[in-house]
C-alpha cells in the first residue's frame, strides 16, 4: 500500500481582511501564500535563531508563541510584522482575559493564581496583586510592580510568565526579561500547570529539548487528564520519532477532548505506524460531533492513506455540500494523486470558472500544468505555467 497523505494540508479558506482571522489561521495563510517552504527553511531563514520545531509548534499554533517568535517566522515568509503584531497583541490579550478576573462579584468564576504544591503564598500573592494593579491601574503599572517584586525575591517562574504576558511587544523584542526567562527555565519547581506549559514553550523556543519534556512531564504530574499537555507531548515525541510514545500521549488527548485541532499530528503518526484504519475511525468519531474543517481534512488524510480515494472525495464534497474553489483544488489534488487526470482537469477548471484571480486560481493552473506535463502537452504546459509565474492569465 502506498501512503498518499503527506501532500494534504490543513484548510485555511482564503478571503476575510487579515484582522478578522485568529493569529494561527493567518499564520497558516500566510505560510501556504509564501508556497509552505519546510519548517527547516523557515527555520534557516531566522539565522539559527529559531529551531525548526519551535517554526512547526508556531505554525500549528497549539498555543500562544512569543512575540519573538512570530516576528521572526512572519519576517521570514515575507509577511506584514505589523500586521502580525496586532494579532498577536489581540491573541494575548484575550489568554490574559481568560486568567484575569471579570468583575468582583463573579464569585467562584474569578481568575486570580490559585496557590498550589509548588508556589509560595509570596508567589501567588504577587501574581495576584498584579492582576488587580492591571486591571485598576493599566498593565504598566503592573508590570512596574512585579519588576520591583522579583528583585527582592527568589525566581518565581509564575511571576516571570505573567510579567511577560502583562508586557508591551517592544519589551518582550527587547530582550528586556530573557535573563528572568532563563533563571525561570532553571528552576526545577513551576508553580502550576499553566506555568510549566509555559516554561516547555520557552525551552522549545531556545531548542532546550530536554528541559522542554522536564517541564511537560512535570505539568502532566499535577494535571494528568489535561489534554493540552497530553497533546504536547504527543507532539514532542512525534518531533523526536519516538512514534510509539507519540500515539500513546496523542490518543489519550483525543480520547479526553475530541478537539478538531489534535487531529493532524495523531493521524500524521497513526498513518507512520501502519493504522491509518483507526486514525480514519478517530477521525469519522470527532467529526460527528463537530463537522469542523479540520476534522474533515483529517479523515481525508487517513482514508488516502488507506488507498480510499473515492471515500476521501466523498467526505470533502459532503463537507462541502457547495464546493467552494479552494475546495475544488483541493479534490483536484486527489484526484491527480489517484491518476485520474481527466477528472482532476474537469475540477480545476470549475475551479477557475468560480474564481479567475488569488491564490486559489495559482494553484489550479499549477495543477493543469502538471496534468499537462504528466499528458506530455509541454506547450499547454508552458502557458498555464506562464500564468502563473507571470502573473498572466491570459496566456492561458
Amino acid at each position: 500500500m502506498t501512503v498518499a497523505y503527506s501532500f494534504f494540508h490543513f484548510r485555511t479558506r482564503p478571503g476575510g481582511r487579515l484582522h478578522q482571522v485568529s493569529l494561527a489561521a493567518a499564520l497558516q495563510r500566510l505560510h501556504r501564500l509564501s508556497g509552505e517552504p519546510s519548517t527547516r527553511e523557515v527555520a534557516r531563514r531566522t539565522h539559527g535563531a529559531l529551531s525548526h520545531t519551535t517554526v512547526s509548534q508556531t505554525l500549528r499554533g497549539n498555543q500562544l508563541a512569543s512575540w519573538r517568535s512570530i516576528e521572526l517566522i512572519v519576517s521570514a515568509l515575507g509577511g506584514s510584522v505589523e500586521e502580525f503584531r496586532e494579532l498577536w497583541v489581540a491573541a494575548r490579550d484575550k489568554q490574559e482575559a481568560r486568567e484575569m478576573p471579570k468583575s468582583s462579584s463573579s464569585r467562584g468564576h474569578s481568575k486570580f493564581a490559585k496557590p498550589g504544591k509548588n508556589s509560595t503564598p509570596h508567589s501567588v500573592s504577587a501574581v495576584n496583586r498584579a492582576r488587580l494593579i492591571a486591571r485598576a491601574e493599566g498593565k504598566p503599572k503592573a508590570v512596574s510592580f512585579l519588576e520591583k517584586w522579583q528583585s527582592e525575591h527568589e525566581i518565581s517562574p509564575a511571576a516571570v510568565r505573567e510579567m511577560t504576558l502583562l508586557a508591551s511587544p517592544e519589551a518582550l523584542k527587547s530582550g528586556r526579561y530573557e535573563k528572568l526567562i532563563d533563571a525561570a527555565i532553571s528552576s526545577d519547581y513551576p508553580e502550576s500547570t499553566r506555568v510549566a506549559m509555559w516554561l516547555s514553550h520557552e525551552c522549545d523556543t531556545r531548542g532546550n529539548k530536554d528541559r522542554e519534556l522536564f517541564f511537560l512531564m512535570a505539568a502532566l504530574r499535577m494535571d494528568p487528564n489535561n489534554s493540552s499537555v497530553l497533546y504536547a507531548l504527543g507532539v514532542h515525541y512525534d518531533e523526536a520519532l519516538d512514534l510509539e510514545k507519540a500515539a500513546f500521549f496523542l490518543r489519550r488527548a483525543v480520547e479526553i477532548k475530541p478537539d478538531p485541532h489534535y487531529l493532524y499530528n495523531t493521524v500524521h503518526v497513526l498513518c507512520m505506524l501502519g493504522l491509518p484504519r483507526e486514525a480514519a475511525k478517530m477521525c469519522q468519531t470527532v467529526y460527528s460531533h463537530s463537522r469542523h474543517d479540520d476534522a474533515a481534512d483529517a479523515w481525508v488524510i487517513a482514508l488516502m492513506a488507506m488507498g480510499e480515494v473515492d471515500d476521501a472525495l466523498r467526505v470533502l464534497r459532503e463537507h462541502s455540500a457547495t464546493p467552494d474553489p479552494y475546495a475544488l483544488t483541493q479534490i483536484g489534488e486527489i484526484l491527480c494523486e489517484a491518476g485520474r487526470l481527466d477528472e482532476a482537469r474537469s475540477t480545476y477548471m470549475e475551479a477557475l470558472s468560480a474564481d479567475a484571480s488569488g491564490y486559489t486560481a495559482h494553484t489550479a493552473r499549477a495543477g493543469l500544468a502538471y496534468i499537462s506535463l504528466t499528458e506530455g502537452k509541454t506547450e499547454e504546459a508552458t502557458r498555464w505555467l506562464s500564468a502563473v509565474l507571470d502573473g498572466n492569465p491570459k496566456a492561458e
